[in-house]
């Protein structure tokens, strides 16, 4: 079998493209947050219980947020592999792709408090509170 020579320029092209899927994915739950909450507040319009309603999309919610967080958690590996492989440091391992081995299981955390993650799930979020408190005194007049 005939050796296959290492092309960085095509394993940068991979880890790219890599992250470009990340990001596309972490938009998309970004936009799927507040849409829940609008979903939401529709079914209470159509005699749903508000509090089934609202406590649906809080568990929503909380999932996107979690989801967001790892497509961004996996898009900066990706970002420090594609940094590595610029650098030349992984040419003894040719089109590595997985961040795991390379950086080891990174926590998810750090990600549920960055900037855009926690304040467009986290004020979604909020907006859901605020919803179901402002339904529960409504309720009683």
């Amino acid at each position: 079998m005939a050796d296959v020579l290492y092309d960085r320029v095509k394993h940068l092209e991979m880890i790219g493209k890599a992250i470009e899927r990340m990001d596309k994915a972490a938009f998309s739950l970004k936009a799927l947050s507040p849409a829940v909450l609008g979903v939401a507040l529709v079914l209470i319009e159509r005699k749903v219980p508000a509090w089934l309603a609202l406590a649906a999309a809080a568990l929503a919610i909380c999932i996107y947020w979690y989801l967001d967080a790892q497509y961004l958690g996996r898009e900066r590996a990706f970002r420090r592999l594609y940094d590595r492989v610029r650098k030349g440091e992984l040419d003894d391992d040719p089109y590595v792709m997985d961040v795991a081995s390379v950086f080891g299981k990174q926590p998810v955390w750090p990600c549920l408090k960055a900037g855009a993650v926690i304040g467009i799930h986290g004020s979604t979020l909020l907006l859901v509170g605020i919803s179901f408190i402002a339904l529960g005194l409504l309720s009683r007049t």
